[in-house]
């Protein structure tokens, strides 16, 4: 008997495997899931680092809010682990926009998450 792969190893594979165009897909496997939402965050943010060839900033800009605007745990940890790469532009628009929601986020977590960034 073969044993099947759990949620987070196949929302894990999912990420490393993409280009970051199917995080909406993987956050609703998410859905309802906590740890694998945490877990599968930190893979997306780890992602972006490793990418050969990284988004356009406008394409990660938008991204990250339309990860946000789904309004639950698992959509707005990804947008938090993208945008935290707001700092490499220097907190210019609209990465200080995009982080300042996240920070109003409907999820406490997300809430959180988002201000344990700084954008100084």
């Amino acid at each position: 008997m073969s044993a099947v792969p759990s949620l987070g190893t196949a929302t894990g594979l999912l990420v490393d495997l993409g280009r970051l165009d199917d995080l909406d897909e993987v956050a609703a496997l998410c859905a309802g899931r906590s740890l694998v939402a945490v877990r599968t965050a930190r893979r997306v943010g780890d992602r972006l680092l490793t990418m050969r060839r990284r988004p356009e900033p406008a394409a990660l800009a938008g991204t990250v809010a339309h990860l946000a605007g789904r309004g639950d745990l698992a959509g707005g940890l990804f947008a938090v682990a993208l945008v935290a790469h707001g700092s490499e532009f220097g907190w210019k628009t609209p990465w200080r926009e995009l982080l300042l929601g996240l920070r109003r986020h409907p999820d406490a977590d997300v809430r959180e998450a988002a201000y344990t960034l700084d954008m100084s």
